[in-house]
């Protein structure tokens, strides 16, 4: 790649903002963040959920106040 390439990188981006899908948080345990948005006040649905491998579980969230989708990662052995 040489130096034009890479200045012309910019030309590739689409020209009108994108919107935000889902914002990623790693957290210590899923279960203790949902409870303590409940206790805030917001009211999260739990839209996709898993785990990768004994290694990982995850939980894509909806109906937060603030808008996109967040998911929660959390890494095995800290949940609870």
């Amino acid at each position: 790649m040489g130096r034009q390439d890479r200045a012309d990188h910019g030309s590739q981006l689409p020209r009108r903002p994108v919107p935000v899908h889902h914002l990623a948080y790693a957290v210590e345990s899923i279960d203790r963040h949902l409870a303590a948005l409940r206790e805030a006040g917001e009211d999260p649905t739990i839209a996709f959920d898993g785990a990768i491998a004994d290694r990982a579980r995850f939980a894509y969230l909806d109906g937060l106040a603030h808008g996109p989708v967040v998911e929660l990662i959390e890494r095995a052995g800290q949940g609870g």
